[in-house]
């Protein structure tokens, strides 16, 4: 799916995604009624988002946090479709069977607020054991990029789940930004492994942090990488992969910050100035 085709989808009545992965399926809003869609940006997480450490093999990992918030005009919503193959090669975890993801598409209600307006597939679902819930693939990912050059030194890594749900309200002063959480960790079906999550998302304003410290959240180093100030890229709702969320802008998803790492002392840390 690329961005020509994520853009159409506010200008059309009738929206017809067709997607790399080819899962996505046809749906209709009502004609006259703007889409107000999600947009994802990845920013700064709170606190301490950087650690060091080492696989069982030995090999270094960056360990990062990850903040991803939706300032669009409209809700992201996810809820479970059926059953698929789709995605089935593209997942780490080999538990029941993997779910459509479909993600309900928002129209102005002509009162200032929204209202559901149709919906589309737009990836898969996959149980994770480790968190014992339910996980959109392909979320995010991550990169670490020379500084000066911007050729790649490490990854870019698998691309990570997540339970999306609204964790703090990073944006209140968008219009259309509940006050309230509306998207809970209960809409992820913890410990039930068949029947995927009743209603996953973001409401507009509202971010989702993982911390560093979360099993998954991590980019596998060179070993021989030396000390320096590289640029980490981390991308929210990478292109070409098994799920892509239909959202109004998919050119403002990546935060670029410089990190300090020196695997012989084991530190990584926030660098000083800004990506190239």
């Amino acid at each position: 799916m690329n961005v020509t085709q994520r853009r159409r989808i506010g200008l059309a009545a009738a929206i017809a995604i067709c997607g790399a992965t080819s899962i996505a399926a046809a749906t209709t809003v009502s004609a006259g009624s703007p889409v107000r869609l999600p947009d994802l940006k990845t920013i700064k997480p709170p606190g301490p988002s950087l650690s060091l450490g080492k696989t069982g093999g030995g090999r270094p990992v960056l360990h990062l946090s990850n903040r991803i918030v939706n300032a669009g005009e409209g809700p992201l919503e996810l809820f479970a479709g059926e059953p698929t193959q789709a995605c089935a090669d593209q997942g780490q975890y080999d538990i029941g069977e993997d779910l459509e993801a479909e993600q309900v598409l928002f129209q102005d209600d002509g009162s200032g607020g929204v209202e559901p307006g149709g919906d589309a597939t737009v990836g898969c679902f996959e149980f994770h054991p480790v968190h014992n819930h339910w996980h959109l693939q392909d979320f995010s990912q991550y990169k670490l990029a020379d500084k000066k050059t911007d050729e790649l030194v490490a990854g870019p890594s698998r691309k990570i789940g997540f339970c999306i749900l609204d964790g703090d309200r990073a944006r209140p002063g968008l219009p259309g930004s509940p006050a309230l959480a509306s998207y809970a960790s209960q809409g992820c079906n913890f410990g039930d492994a068949e029947n995927g999550p009743s209603r996953m998302g973001l409401s507009v304003g509202w971010a989702d942090t993982y911390s560093y410290f979360t099993p998954g959240q991590k980019l596998p180093l060179p070993r021989s990488l030396p000390k320096g100030i590289y640029c980490l890229v981390s991308t929210a709702n990478p292109p070409d992969g098994p799920s892509e969320i239909i959202e109004s802008d998919a050119e403002n998803n990546s935060r670029r910050k410089l990190v300090a790492i020196n695997l012989k002392k084991g530190k990584a840390e926030p660098g000083p100035g800004k990506c190239r």
